[in-house]
């Protein structure tokens, strides 16, 4: 089996509404300090041999994307491994979380089904929960010590959020729906599919597999359109507007590609994909899947809207049970490397969890929220074991950002291994956040899963 996401596009974008680059070919340059090296195909991999009755075979090709004056980079990556009746994930690129009900410093404010979250935002500053009890996510955060209730605003116990199954095969709509799973899980508005921008990723993909057997690169991924005679009329601004996957997996001789579903999960899974998806101004997305390819537009015009959080969007969020104990790896830019920008195969990890202030501003107008990370933690809640961390990312934060834009407004922390199955972990973050003195506070359980891998 092969699979792999990438999404290098999304951060120019969201860095150009931050005001770091005027336009995405001549601003490429400029977003990426790290010295990276121009490529326009990468090596197929090798075929994997077939394993026994009921094995499945994983071919994994690792790609690196960069791209300079809107070309895309690639190097490629191939290795093969027997998983008897398994598979395995592969990823390449863009991240996020969800923002959902606040309260007053110093005081309690119980929000969603029966769980409660609690954010100050300043001394006597009032943000306000929503006003149906709507919302699921918990935590505690404070500007001058106050503590959030551990209960929702009907005073029962908080509830018990359980992470989406992992998709299956199914068609477009269905893959809407898995995104729609995520964004309940948040408390989230509900994204529909839009025709108009869906067009656009269905012609990126028709680019894409002309692409591939032009190159002779199985799983060519590219946000822009350069390859002679593959070029569409929509196909490129779609490209670099979306997150882009391909997968195929192939078991007793039956090959099976990778569902919009399926890419979902992997997007969610990764760290730099994560973020379009749960902006709670996304409203509607372009989506297409042909051929083991898959698109989804979530930044054509209309389909996300400026919206400022009411609260830091985490996840996964307070109380979530059976969440994956793992990262999946190979994706880019690569959150397990030590240059996230050039790191060739991108090796997995624990299950990343992240922090994002969806568009909030710093205290004198700043772009990023963020303007200082005093402390991170990730501890297990039984044995009170620190959770060894790969690294810590945050925006503009000196040494804990190496790709300025690529994790705007978030914090996330990448554990070094592994999460252990059926285990709770607590997370903590001390940071000032729009000038404000902030804590959060909060925990999940692991299931027995991996990452996802189709």
């Amino acid at each position: 089996m092969a699979n792999r996401i990438r999404a290098f596009s999304f951060r120019m974008r969201r860095a150009a509404k931050a005001d770091r680059l005027l336009d995405s070919a001549a601003g490429c340059a400029r977003m990426l300090p790290l010295q990276v090296q121009s490529h326009t195909s990468g090596a197929a991999g090798p075929d994997c041999a077939k394993g026994p009755p009921g094995a499945t075979a994983r071919r994994a090709v690792a790609r690196m994307a960069v791209g300079i004056g809107g070309v895309v980079a690639v190097a490629g990556l191939a290795a093969c491994s027997m998983l008897s009746g398994g598979s395995s994930g592969e990823s390449e690129g863009a991240t996020g979380g969800a923002g959902q009900n606040a309260s007053t410093s110093g005081s309690d404010a119980g929000v969603g089904d029966g769980a409660a979250e609690n954010f100050a935002s300043g001394d006597g500053a009032s943000v306000p929960g929503n006003a149906d009890g709507s919302g699921s996510t918990s935590l505690d955060a404070s500007t001058s010590g106050s503590t959030g209730s551990a209960t929702g605003s009907d005073g029962s116990a908080a509830t018990s959020l359980v992470y989406p199954p992992y998709a299956g095969n199914g068609t477009v709509d269905d893959g809407i729906t898995q995104l729609n799973l995520y964004r309940t899980l948040l408390g989230q508005s509900q994204v529909t599919l839009d025709p108009v921008s869906s067009a656009g990723c269905a012609e990126h993909l028709q680019y894409l597999i002309c692409a591939e057997a032009k190159t002779g690169t199985t799983g060519y991924l590219e946000h822009t359109e350069t390859i002679t005679g593959c070029v569409t009329d929509g196909g490129g601004v779609a490209g670099v507007e979306s997150d882009l996957a391909w997968g195929e997996s192939t078991t007793n001789g039956v090959v099976t590609d990778q569902s919009l579903g399926e890419a979902v999960d992997l997007w969610m899974n990764g760290l730099y994909h994560r973020n379009p998806l749960l902006d709670p101004g996304l409203t509607k997305a372009g989506a297409a899947s042909s051929g083991g390819y898959n698109c989804l537009d979530y930044a054509a015009p209309g389909n996300t809207a400026a919206v400022r959080a009411p609260s830091p969007v985490l996840f996964p969020p307070e109380g979530t049970t059976d969440v994956p104990e793992t990262f999946g790896g190979y994706e880019s830019p690569c959150p397990t490397a030590v240059d996230p920008a050039d790191a060739g195969t991108c090796g997995g990890s624990g299950f990343i969890v992240t922090a994002n202030w969806y568009g909030w501003t710093g205290a004198n107008g700043s772009s990023s929220a963020i303007s200082a990370v005093s402390s991170v933690s990730m501890t297990d809640v039984a044995t009170d074991a620190a959770v060894p961390l790969f690294a810590w990312y945050a925006d503009t934060i000196a040494g804990h950002d190496p790709l300025p834009g690529y994790v705007h407004n978030e914090i996330a922390l990448v554990p070094q291994a592994s999460l252990a199955a059926n285990t709770t972990y607590s997370v903590a973050i001390d940071a000032t956040i729009s000038g404000q003195a902030t804590t959060l506070s909060w925990s999940f359980t692991t299931g027995t899963r991996a990452a996802p891998s189709l």
